[in-house]
């Protein structure tokens, strides 16, 4: 291992060297565009989203290297668009995992969309979209959680650490990280849940798909394809009632 790789181990826990970003501002939306990320999403300055994106673990909860093949990006006067494509190699170097992201962003709301397909039996801890929110304004804050049948449960983000995931079967959040701001996520394709980051010095929470109480690691079966989105609508100039 080289001294920079060292470092970039020291530092982010891989020898892999960090993604090159791509600043991004479009009116008062702003945000970094990395390879099959989007991070610190910000809106008048404000930070609603610490990362977006794709993630994929091994059987070890190891993260895969995701080799990009394709990129491609538009961008207008309130429109951004950008389709990601690649595979997860295993260890012999043979692709057997296909993956394919397409982020899209019109005005005030956000769209990304994952598409998983397998060449062989795949293991895997985790495979799909993850979401991470940030601390301010989120911390202690109301928030509406729709499950999956529908059901609307309110509740609060944790202020103190939670040990346990704060929320279970996430198909949407509503909730308001500032006065006159309200953020309606919604979830597909897969059971979502949040953990509390900050049991892991993180600043965040994280909501992410597969529960952990079910078997793992699991297998995505050769030929079999996996479909996941996130929504994002930005509400400005209302007030959240839970």
């Amino acid at each position: 291992m080289s001294s920079s790789q060292a470092q970039d181990y020291r530092l982010y826990g891989t020898s892999q060297p960090p993604a090159e970003g791509q600043h991004v501002a479009m009116l008062d939306l702003t945000f970094v565009a990395e390879g099959a990320q989007l991070r610190r999403f910000c809106v008048d300055q404000r930070e609603i989203m610490r990362s977006v994106g794709l993630v994929i673990r091994d059987e070890f909860w190891g993260t895969h290297h995701l080799l990009q093949q394709h990129l491609e990006t538009r961008s207008e006067h309130r429109q951004w668009w950008r389709k990601v494509e690649g595979i997860v190699a295993s260890n012999d170097d043979k692709p057997v995992l296909d993956w394919r992201l397409e982020m899209d962003i019109r005005g005030d709301r956000l769209s990304i969309k994952a598409e998983l397909s397998a060449r062989r039996d795949f293991s895997t801890c985790r495979a799909g979209l993850m979401l991470l929110h940030p601390l301010d304004g989120v911390v202690g804050a109301p928030v509406s959680v729709i499950h999956s049948d529908n059901q609307q449960e309110e509740g609060v983000f944790p202020d103190l650490i939670s040990a346990s995931q704060p929320f279970f079967d996430i198909a949407g959040l509503v909730h308001s990280p500032a006065p006159g701001l309200v953020l309606d996520w919604r979830l597909s394709g897969d059971v979502f849940e949040m953990e509390d980051q900050r049991n892991w010095s993180d600043a965040s929470f994280k909501t992410y798909n597969r529960p952990l109480a079910l078997p793992c690691p699991y297998v995505i079966e050769a030929g079999q394809r996996v479909e996941q989105r996130i929504e994002l609508t930005v509400l400005r100039n209302q007030d959240y009632r839970p």
